[in-house]
């Protein structure tokens, strides 16, 4: 309760990034405190912390502060019930989808020649409190991470989520050569056709296991196209992403708690 008091008690100053960095840092502390917890022993702050991230996200849009967000949001997903988290639903969801615009922006930016990217658009501000643009990359790893966990994460236990699924992955084959303007295509195909334009190749992911993203920090957006690309089949690929309930066997479970505790490290 203290830590959380402290998040949002913090002066915030013209290019304070030492303030930033405060906060930063004290919602990793208090992330790891949920993270070393028992299944919804803190469920009586949830409240509070849904107060806390909701006024960090008010803020500029500070990197240092949006990858420990996205990390804390990963850590709720495994300690907290579903049902006590139905309130963090329109966070979660308007920030990932938000971060996914922002990378196609970022692609099409590329690929059209017109306008610079979104890392390149950074202002003398933001990259004065970040000290590393490099790190709105590692924004959008962490925003993938979150989404990795979202399709990882079994039915049962985030079944919210399946209302918006379709939003970010195709479950079946569909033909979109012919689609009209109307239609609408899921992120991970979007992205995924957008870093083959770019990059003009297909990429083959390395792993057999997820979370796929065991990536700690992408020094180009280039990294993140072998995840859209298998994201966008999805389909095929029925032995890691279940949308149905089946065994989840303990070590997919502690490989998901793996990668989230990997991120803790500096």
């Amino acid at each position: 309760h203290d830590v959380l008091n402290r998040i949002n008690t913090i002066p915030i100053g013209l290019f304070s990034s030492k303030e930033y960095e405060q906060r930063s840092m004290l919602i990793k502390r208090f992330a790891f405190v949920i993270y070393a917890s028992e299944k919804d022993e803190y469920n009586q702050y949830l409240p509070e912390i849904l107060v806390c991230i909701t006024d960090l996200l008010k803020l500029p849009q500070v990197p240092i502060l949006y990858i420990q967000v996205f990390h804390f949001l990963r850590i709720l997903l495994i300690r907290i019930s579903s049902k006590n988290l139905i309130s963090f639903w329109p966070i979660i969801m308007s920030e990932l989808i938000q971060v996914l615009l922002q990378i196609e922006q970022d692609l099409l930016s590329d690929i059209d020649g017109n306008s610079r990217s979104y890392v390149q658009r950074m202002t003398t501000q933001e990259i004065t409190l970040s000290n590393n643009p490099n790190l709105i990359l590692k924004v959008y790893l962490y925003a993938c991470k979150l989404l990795d966990i979202l399709l990882a994460i079994p039915f049962s236990d985030i079944y919210q989520f399946q209302l918006f699924r379709s939003a970010f992955v195709d479950d079946h084959v569909k033909n979109y050569e012919n689609s009209t303007l109307d239609t609408f295509i899921t992120f991970s195909i979007r992205l995924s056709k957008l870093f083959e334009q770019k990059f003009q190749t297909i990429p083959i992911i390395q792993t057999s296991n997820f979370p796929l993203l065991r990536l700690r920090i992408i020094s180009n957006i280039s990294e993140l196209f072998p995840f859209f690309n298998y994201l966008s089949k999805i389909h095929l690929y029925d032995n890691l992403y279940l949308k149905k309930d089946q065994i989840f066997l303990s070590d997919k479970t502690n490989a998901i708690e793996t990668s989230i505790l990997e991120d803790f490290l500096e």
